[in-house]
């Protein structure tokens, strides 16, 4: 150090792109003197008079540059990209009017680019910058929300074009396009302020990257119950106390920590019972509801690891990313349920299951009540029925709670089970509903022989084969007259046409006031006998119907429940 004025550079082009000279103030040259009364009074004029410089300066402080310096402007956001060299275009006068505007620097070509009436029409906006034009989209992304996307809280945005759109985006506020700029716009943001006052800053170059995730289980038993994190969200949620495990809280988070964090829960004792990737499950999809519709079966932490990048959002706005592949969405139940929802087949429908896709072939039987058996495959029944409601299972426990919603289960526990109906055992049909009429006994075995009139064709081996069997005999006219069973047994079922089905019932009607009395049973003197069936069904309301439409009872109904007293 000491007294005096340090020794300052300048220099100057001999034509634009000609050769160029340096000159120091601690030096005296006879072409020119020094006289600082500006810039470089004596050298400025000294370099304009130069015959291939035309009267300009074609020079500037410093040395002689050593290599091109190029700025860019564009025509409006995303629009057209002009590449300006310092050395040249900034002196083509007749084509280029950035000498209008100051010197060749960042700060001339800056109001230069800014004038441009595309760029003047979103509020001179400077869309330009240092180097020449980009050739791709230069991205940044920055965590500022929490949500159950796989890009958790993750906006992405462009340093050469979301920069510049200055309505939506406030990084310009906050310094250039750079991460001297992006680092305290990032750190701005609401939800990266409630861990300190200033901020923290969770983001970085390049687009959002794909979330990692760990998982954790409590124990290291079969049935453990599994926990998973997502390192750019649960690392700094104060609810999750995985940072006091880092070596260095502010380096962001590490598998080491996460072992570490994750050995310290009291049912772990201190072993690591976890490891990479979201908690291990499968889940399978189906395409639509139809028959056999194909399945499709992926794994949480391989086919939910895709790679592309979700399109950017706005400061402080929740992503609104088309739900089109599962990496939109959460590992987990829920968020590959959305994700199959999402398939064009199935039209906003979850028709999702956990586990692996199921044999279409499996084949599962379950009673309606006490005696009709249904026998189902998951391949052709389990979409295009109520089976797969509710989110039940193709699997034999989510079969059992499809079975067991029927309505003729209410109040008793559904029979169900793997393969086929069991043989259904004995049963009789009455030839008529009178008590004379002769009764027939009928086993599995009978159902493929023909007994003169054919219970086969009435349907597969079940009880409500039988039961439209014996109906369509003819002196049945359409009810059922038989039920499980022998004949011995006496435990015979008469069916309405509501489909109701009722255990024999006594009423007795008299002819007339004090007149003689009747005693009759709906399931012998119903049909074809009396007129009763006339009235409707064999139940109480038909047999009033009948009996005070004797002629001695002239409207009136004069009998009652049970046998005559």
């Amino acid at each position: 150090g000491g007294e005096g004025k340090c020794e300052e550079w300048f220099h100057c082009f001999d034509g634009v792109g000609g050769s160029c000279e340096e000159y120091s103030t601690f030096q005296a040259y006879e072409e020119f003197e020094w006289r600082l009364t500006g810039l470089q009074d004596g050298l400025d004029k000294f370099c304009k008079n130069k015959p291939a410089n035309d009267g300009m300066n074609v020079g500037g402080p410093g040395k002689c540059p050593t290599s091109e310096v190029w700025f860019h402007c564009r025509e409006g956001v995303g629009g057209k990209c002009h590449e300006h060299n310092a050395h040249v275009d900034y002196f083509d006068r007749e084509n280029v009017g950035w000498y209008k505007y100051g010197e060749n620097n960042i700060e001339g070509h800056r109001a230069w680019c800014s004038d441009f009436s595309a760029n003047k029409a979103i509020g001179k906006v400077y869309v330009g910058g240092r180097g020449k034009c980009p050739t791709g989209p230069d991205f940044y992304h920055c965590y500022g929300s929490k949500n159950t996307g796989v890009y958790p809280g993750c906006h992405q945005v462009d340093a050469t074009s979301d920069y510049y759109v200055q309505s939506d985006f406030h990084w310009y506020k906050n310094g250039p396009n750079n991460m001297t700029g992006f680092k305290p716009w990032c750190m701005a943001w609401t939800a990266n302020k409630k861990w300190t006052a200033d901020g923290i800053f969770r983001g970085g170059r390049g687009a959002c990257p794909k979330v990692k995730y760990y998982h954790c289980f409590e124990g290291a038993g079969a049935n453990a119950k599994c926990h998973q994190h997502a390192a750019h969200i649960d690392y700094y949620d104060k609810s999750v106390p995985w940072r006091n495990f880092e070596d260095d809280s502010d380096a962001g988070p590490t598998l080491d920590g996460y072992k570490k964090y994750c050995s310290a829960w009291s049912a772990n004792g201190g072993q690591f019972n976890g490891g990479e990737g979201a908690c291990p499950a499968s889940f399978s999809c189906f395409e639509g509801a139809s028959a056999y519709s194909k399945c499709h079966q992926m794994n949480a932490n391989m086919d939910g690891a895709l790679t592309t990048p979700a399109p950017h959002a706005f400061e402080g706005a929740e992503a609104a990313w088309e739900a089109n592949n599962w990496y939109y969405h959460s590992p987990d139940a829920a968020g590959f349920g959305a994700y199959c929802a999402s398939w064009v087949s199935n039209g906003g429908v979850d028709r999702s299951i956990e586990g692996p896709c199921p044999d279409p072939s499996t084949e599962f039987y379950g009673f309606a009540g006490d005696y009709e058996c249904m026998e189902h495959t998951v391949g052709a029944h389990y979409l295009t029925t109520h089976w797969w409601q509710n989110k039940r299972q193709p699997d034999l426990e989510g079969y059992t709670a499809w079975i067991q919603a029927f309505s003729a289960n209410r109040g008793i526990t559904a029979r169900t089970g793997i393969g086929k109906c069991p043989n259904i055992g004995k049963m009789h049909c009455h030839n008529g509903p009178y008590s004379s009429a002769g009764c027939y006994e009928y086993t599995d075995a009978d159902y493929y022989e023909d007994h003169g009139r054919g219970w086969r064709p009435f349907g597969a081996k079940s009880f409500a084969s039988f039961k439209s069997f014996c109906s369509s005999w003819q002196a049945n006219g359409g009810y059922f007259n038989g039920g499980p069973g022998g004949c011995e047994t006496g435990n015979n079922w008469v069916k309405g046409v509501d489909g109701s089905q009722e255990v024999e019932e006594i009423f007795h009607c008299r002819g007339g006031p004090g007149g003689a009395c009747n005693t009759f049973s709906n399931q012998f003197d119903y049909y074809p006998h009396t007129h009763w069936w006339k009235s409707g069904q064999p139940h109480e309301g038909a047999f009033h119907k009948w009996c005070a439409s004797w002629s001695a009872n002239r409207g009136t109904f004069h009998g009652g429940r049970g046998p005559c007293p």
